[in-house]
């Protein structure tokens, strides 16, 4: 797996240097943002950063991770950026695939989870009341453990015992959580872990290899943009 750096302003910087030094950098402006730049690498150079204190400019680094020829398929896992169902007008011999505005639960085309049955196993769809031809996930197997976190941006106490975590955009699988992954294609993560310390938290359903590349190859409405993918703590 590949770690790009995300380099991230709080307002565009009206210095010209800094400007200078993302070209020098080999940077890319992320499409439709004047405030993020990919790096090509998971470093931003120490210039850049003592630049950006020297005068006072606020910024973060983020990352994001990128699949390799080197990583089996099969083991990719990812997180999906999806509409929301009630955003569109779809029928149900449509692939289709989004959530809900107020419970954020994913809700599939006929379609689309007749396709996902045969990479999925003890995954639940109940039909949607008033909604014909679509179902909702209503049950997916649970990561056997947290996920690790080596960074939160933040985070806030959501409810009684849960968690809301904003990571740094690096998170890690175990082995075991893989496995899981690998046999379940959908699965849900209940807890993390951050600086040793486990907590329960909220997060989307963690898609496996074989779904994402169903995903990936087949036209599914209510599908934004790319996967979020998730690392290994030990990859082989």
């Amino acid at each position: 797996m590949r770690t790009q750096a995300v380099l991230r302003f709080k307002s565009p910087p009206t210095l010209v240097e800094v400007y200078e030094l993302l070209n020098g950098h080999r940077t890319r402006q992320r499409e439709g943002s004047l405030v993020a730049w990919e790096y090509p690498t998971e470093l931003v150079p120490e210039e850049m950063t003592n630049l950006l204190r020297s005068h006072g400019i606020e910024f973060d680094i983020s990352f994001t991770l990128h699949p390799t020829p080197d990583d089996r398929p099969g083991e990719l896992a990812a997180y999906l950026r999806l509409d929301y169902f009630e955003d569109h007008y779809a029928i149900g011999e449509e692939l289709f695939l989004a959530r809900q505005k107020d419970t954020l639960v994913f809700i599939g085309s006929e379609a689309l989870v007749t396709a996902l049955g045969p990479y999925t196993a003890d995954v639940a769809w109940e039909a949607l009341r008033d909604y014909s031809g679509f179902y909702a996930l209503t049950a997916t197997p649970r990561l056997p453990d947290p996920v690790i976190i080596p960074r939160a941006v933040w985070m806030t106490e959501a409810r009684e015992g849960k968690w809301a975590v904003q990571s740094d955009g690096r998170e890690f699988l175990t082995q075991a959580n893989t496995e899981m992954l690998q046999r379940a294609g959908i699965a849900q993560s209940d807890y993390c872990t951050i600086d040793g310390q486990t907590f329960r938290w909220d997060r989307p359903p963690i898609f496996g290899g074989a779904a994402i590349a169903l995903l990936s190859n087949e036209e599914v409405i209510g599908v934004s943009g790319p996967p979020i993918f998730l690392g290994r703590t030990d990859p082989a």
